[in-house]
């Protein structure tokens, strides 16, 4: 089985834990996207997914003008949906949930993609 498709197996088995888990985005530290995958519960509900991506670049870059120091995890609320945002070594995952989801299930799962983002970056440096 490929890195694709185990990667895509195990968030798809979050999708159906979490049925108000709507996206996974996972991208390179420098924006370049990784993997995007959307719930089939709610494609049709996500028709926006430039916007998100908008937003989460612009909340990126008005953390870092703070100067506050590394940061962890961003977190962004919206009527619909919310965000969040955390950084594992040189991947930046961005779990996207509707407003019924609790914002402490979204932030819990970062435990969950430990193995995820370490897979994928072995898989990155050995090309």
């Amino acid at each position: 089985m490929s890195l694709l498709e185990e990667t895509t197996r195990e968030i798809n088995s979050l999708f159906k834990n979490y049925i108000d888990l709507v996206a996974v985005l996972i991208c390179d530290c420098e924006g370049a996207s990784v993997l995007k995958l959307i719930s089939d519960n709610h494609v049709n509900n996500l028709q926006q997914g430039n916007f998100m991506m908008q937003k989460l670049i612009s909340c990126s870059e008005n953390v870092c003008k703070l100067e506050l120091g590394e940061c962890k995890r961003i977190v962004s609320q919206f009527d619909d949906y919310q965000m969040v945002t955390f950084f594992k070594d040189r991947l930046v995952v961005t779990l996207i949930g509707n407003n019924q989801i609790e914002t402490g299930t979204l932030i819990s799962l970062e435990s969950e993609f430990k193995t995820i983002c370490d897979t994928i970056q072995a898989e990155i440096k050995g090309i």
